[in-house]
């Protein structure tokens, strides 16, 4: 380690959850860059509020329209920690917000339609596999875990 400063890197994910059965499940996305399912979100761009990353990352990750979610003004956790980049390999301060996003009933069928998106147990986010064998980023599971969830 260098001593300098640590990298930063400052985002916003969406929760979007469901009750299924004897529990929630959570909406994940296929990334290929990260070689493993993660939630709905990224990177803050400059002068962007949280709230309108969130918004901005649930438009142009999933299948709706502005109509079709709902996004609350504050976020359910904002999420302040250090760990181990995987992009770059080196530590990296974190700044996540996470918003407790709904969507409308009728934007499911296009969601469920797409193969990228998955929803997964807090089990699967524990053990970092979903029950069809996709690998689950481990930031999942931290993200629920920091959440009390």
């Amino acid at each position: 380690m260098t001593g300098g400063p640590l990298r930063r890197s400052e985002a916003a994910a969406a929760l979007i959850r469901e009750w299924r059965g004897s529990g929630w499940v959570y909406l994940c996305q296929w990334s290929d860059s990260w070689r493993a399912a993660h939630f709905v979100g990224g990177h803050r761009e400059g002068g962007e509020s949280f709230r309108e990353c969130a918004v901005r990352e649930a438009l142009e990750e999933l299948p709706v329209g502005p109509d079709d979610l709902w996004v609350p003004d504050e976020p359910l956790a904002h999420l302040e920690y250090v760990t181990l980049s995987w992009s770059t390999g080196v530590p990296t301060a974190y700044a996540i917000s996470v918003f407790r996003v709904a969507l409308a009933a009728a934007a499911r069928q296009g969601v469920d339609a797409r193969p990228e998106n998955l929803w997964v147990a807090r089990g699967e986010a524990r053990t970092g596999r979903a029950a069809d064998g996709t690998r689950v980023s481990p930031t999942v599971d931290l993200i629920l875990t920091k959440l009390g969830l």
